[in-house]
């Protein structure tokens, strides 16, 4: 089995494999390495050659921009429902509470 070592290189998101070899120079590669099965790749490869996701994030385009937006929107009314839900119910529950209580209690 070969030893491999990786070395972090000066450019952005790759890495130098130095593979060990019987020549008595070493033969030095650039890799890139997958966020999620870190299998290298080289650094003009988009996608990974193992799991195939994705090694570049691609630029949001309009549908992606508008689900965005959607999903934004939506957490917003869901956040604001359960306040309003929230408050709605307090209230009732102070409503009933002090509806049966006594005259001279508050």
């Amino acid at each position: 089995m070969k030893d491999i070592k990786v070395q972090k290189s000066e450019r952005k998101g790759l890495y130098t494999m130095k593979e060990p070899s019987r020549k008595a120079a070493s033969q030095i590669i650039e890799v890139k390495l997958c966020p999620y099965c870190h299998f290298p790749n080289k650094p003009k490869d988009t996608y990974c050659k193992y799991c195939e996701t994705p090694l570049v994030e691609a630029k949001p385009g309009l549908t992606q921009l508008i689900k965005n937006f959607l999903k934004d929107r939506q957490e917003l009314i869901t956040n604001h429902l359960s306040i309003f839900l929230g408050l709605l119910f307090v209230g009732i529950a102070l409503y009933l509470l002090f509806k049966n209580s006594p005259p001279g209690l508050p």
